[in-house]
Parts: C-alpha cells; structure tokens; sequence
C-alpha cells in the first residue's frame, strides 16, 4: 500500500513539473478595428413661391422656403445624423414698388418657440423645431431608397404611424432636400457630428422706379460642415439661392424664372466667364474654400483674412476662390 502512495505521489510530481516546463502560447495580437468613415451631402429643395397681389387693405406679399437637409451617411449609404432648417423668406411691396425690408430673417429652427406652431398641434411636442428633430432621428439608419420610400396620404403628409407620433407636417421639402443631398456626397473622415446654417437677406432688392422695374431679391445661404471630436472639421459644404421676383406698375409681383441653388444650376451659373481662374465657375470656387477649412476649427474659420469686400487676401485660398465669401463664413461660423 505504501509502495502505491509512494508511485502515486511521484506520478504527480513529474506531471506538475512537465506542465510547469512548458511555455504558455502568448495570444494572438487583435488587429483594432479601423473606425468608421462617413460621408456628408448638403441638398437644398426649392418649392414654388406664395404669391398674393396687393388689394385695397395690404401690400403685394410673396413667400418661398428653401429648404436644407445636411446628412452623414456610412458606407452602406444608411443616415447616421441629419439636420434640416427652413428659410423664411417672405417680403411686402406697396402700391407705388417700394420694397419692405424690414423683414425678420431668421429661419423656421432660429425661431425655435416663436414659430408658433404648438398651438395648432395635437403633439405634446408639437412645435417646428421639435417635429423636425423627431424626423431626424427617424430617419436615422435608412437609405435613400427608404427614404424616398416614406409612405404619405393624399394631402402628403406622413401616413407611417411610428413617424405620426410625433410629425404630423408636410414632409415633401425635407424628402427632396435629403435625396438632393445623396447627390452631393463627400468624404467626411471620421466625423462624429454636423451642423447645419442658413442665412437670407434682401440687401439686392431694388423698388419700382419710372427708369425699370424692381425686384424683390431673396439670397438664401446655406453652409454645413462635419465636425470630428475635437470640433475640427472634417468635411464642409456650401450654397445659395438667388430667387427673384419682378415688381411692376402698381406694386404686382410677378414669377421667379429661377428656384434652382447655385450648386444646382451648376456651368449654368455662368461665373466662369467673369473669372480668371481655369475653374472659376460658382460650385467650383465652393468646393476649394471648402476642401481648406478641412481641420480648422470655429476660431480658425474666424480668422481667415479677408478684404472689406469681404473677399479672401490669402494666398493659399486665392488660388482658387477668388469671389466674395464673407456670407459664406459667417453662416458657418454661427452653426458652429
């Protein structure tokens, strides 16, 4: 019996020193995953202008809304951010074609609660602002094929309940603006937000005179950009609207004959002929001063030089963008 103990107890010592000789196997190194890459669209729709003649108790009014839609789109082109806004661009003409710019500008989200559209919703959320966001997030993870897919009933709105908990607003607009901003897609690195700015003014419009007619003159502008986690940017994004409207005899407004964005009308803008660059046109200028704000951050945007005609004095941007791009900067300054 002593002699089994004995075999025993030696067995169990050449087993323990056998498994203390050998080396464990380091474990395979993991390769990190590389992070994810996205690409940012801006895309502008333009619906039809309100036009209302003036009568024996109001001025001649004329209203258009531009809208805008920034996207971050993954590499399976699903949405993984977006942001939309509205310009209010309405104006009044009186009897004799004066032009009433004493307008307020600010857009459909910069009104935020002064928009007034809680009191006509049925939503505990049912203000502008907090519709649109409820959007945005809704359209988060889909295509542009879903996107475009979005059920609406005979009057357009959306007909989808989950998207009827809270936005019951026309949806066409922001619809056009998003399949417009897959269009224009761009590398946008690792971007880890958006934003999105507008501006309007009427600084172009002229009244009626015995010489020509006037114009009520809307510019819209529109900037976007991605930002990565320090606020630099990684990718950014320009337009504008010029939408006119004749003012004849008797203060009458007449039709727009344009409500494409300058990046829309594209070679037909027609800057090329005015500029000594080899690529002069409008969309063409953009995409240069966008592509050098790549890694700038707000206070680096601040603080491009620029003349009082607000045009760049800079060489590095000069040899590219020769035209005026205070508006330009700014509106991206103030989403920023």
């Amino acid at each position: 019996m002593k002699k089994i103990i004995a075999l025993l107890l030696a067995l169990a010592m050449v087993f323990c020193l056998t498994a203390c000789g050998q080396k464990e196997e380091p474990a395979p190194a993991v390769e990190p995953e590389a992070p994810a890459t996205y690409q940012l669209g801006l895309g502008i729709a333009n619906p039809t202008a309100t036009l209302t003649q003036a009568t024996a108790d109001a001025d001649a009014k004329v209203q258009v809304n531009p809208t805008a839609a920034v996207i971050l789109v993954d590499e399976e082109g699903k949405i993984v951010a977006c942001k939309f806004d509205v310009c209010q661009t309405t104006a009044t003409v009186n009897a004799e074609g004066v032009v009433n710019k004493d307008v307020d500008f600010r857009s459909k989200l910069q009104k935020g609660d002064d928009y007034g559209m809680q009191k006509a919703s049925g939503l505990e959320k049912g203000e502008w602002y907090q519709q649109v966001a409820f959007l945005e997030e809704y359209l988060v993870g889909k295509t542009a094929a879903e996107v475009a897919g979005i059920k609406l009933d005979e009057s357009y709105y959306p007909a989808d309940e989950d998207l009827r908990a809270g936005c019951t607003i026309h949806i066409t607009d922001f619809m056009n603006a998003v399949a417009d901003a897959y269009t224009r897609l761009q590398d946008a690195g690792t971007a880890t937000s958006i934003v999105l700015g507008v501006a309007t003014d009427l600084d172009s419009s002229t009244d009626l005179s015995a010489e020509a007619d006037g114009v009520v003159f809307f510019t819209d502008y529109f900037a976007a950009a991605a930002l990565d986690a320090d606020g630099k940017i990684t990718a950014a994004a320009f337009d504008e609207t010029q939408i006119k409207f004749p003012v004849t005899e008797g203060g009458v407004i007449g039709e727009s004959a344009n409500y494409k964005s300058k990046i829309q009308l594209g070679a037909d803008y027609g800057m090329q002929k005015a500029s000594s660059l080899a690529e002069g046109e409008w969309f063409q200028q953009a995409a240069f001063l966008a592509e050098k704000l790549v890694g700038l951050d707000k206070a680096g945007v601040e603080a491009i030089p620029m003349d009082d005609a607000t045009k760049p004095t800079g060489a590095d941007i000069l040899a590219g963008c020769t035209m005026k791009i205070g508006h330009m900067l700014h509106t991206l300054e103030s989403a920023m």
